[in-house]
């Protein structure tokens, strides 16, 4: 008889891979364990679907008239927990439209935009547990990959088994855009692109975030 059982995707390749948030071995902020223990998601790295997705969902914007003045991020988020899956798509910004719409991505995935805390108090992690931030500058900051993670918190009925997490960014440039010389982007891109590359790594302020975000170790297995 063939071979009926799921297969367990196969790993990303971390020699030619982002990773956001940090690395497995690093210890969480928020419950001071090393990710390697206790952790339902230890990194977030991208994935070969996921590089392909964002350079359609680019590419669909490129050709979208409304948005070539425009400068954001563009996230997409895929999971699998509890043996269901999640494929999640968000971008950058306050706008109550999202730059991104149905129109720019394809089949069955669904864009997440949830409502961000207006300071470090009242966040919650991918488990849906509530998370307080320490100081952090631009705690607040509405980045995709801050709505990706919230968004897929809130579309979990149940937390459970996780089977994998991954994440990719893009920083989409439209053809119109003029940058502002007085606040250049420190950040690194990968890939050539002069117009936008292929894939970019997240922001400080998501660096400094996402480790809390993805911790999942229950709040009442944490010392006070």
């Amino acid at each position: 008889m063939p071979d009926t059982k799921p297969k367990r995707p196969k790993a990303p390749d971390l020699m030619n891979n982002l990773l956001h948030g940090g690395k497995k071995e690093a210890t969480c902020p928020r419950c001071k364990k090393t990710r390697l223990k206790g952790h339902g998601v230890r990194q977030l790295t991208e994935s070969n679907e996921l590089q392909g997705v964002l350079g359609n969902i680019v590419a669909a914007l490129r050709q979208d008239t409304s948005v070539t003045t425009k400068a954001f991020m563009v996230g997409v988020l895929e999971a699998r927990i509890n043996n269901k899956q999640y494929r999640l798509v968000a971008s950058s910004g306050r706008q109550e439209t999202p730059w991104v719409t149905k129109a720019h991505i394809p089949s069955g995935w669904k864009i997440v935009e949830p409502a961000l805390p207006s300071d470090r108090k009242g966040w919650w992690n991918i488990r849906g547990d509530r998370v307080d931030f320490p100081e952090l500058a631009g705690v607040t900051r509405p980045c995709a990959a801050m709505k990706l993670l919230l968004g897929l918190a809130r579309e979990i009925p149940k937390w459970g088994a996780v089977q994998h997490v991954f994440l990719a960014e893009e920083y989409f440039k439209g053809k119109a855009y003029v940058p502002d010389p007085r606040n250049p982007d420190p950040r690194q891109w990968r890939g050539e692109g002069t117009v936008c590359s292929y894939t970019a790594e997240s922001c400080d302020q998501c660096e400094a975030r996402i480790p809390y975000l993805i911790c999942d170790v229950p709040a009442n297995a944490i010392p006070d």
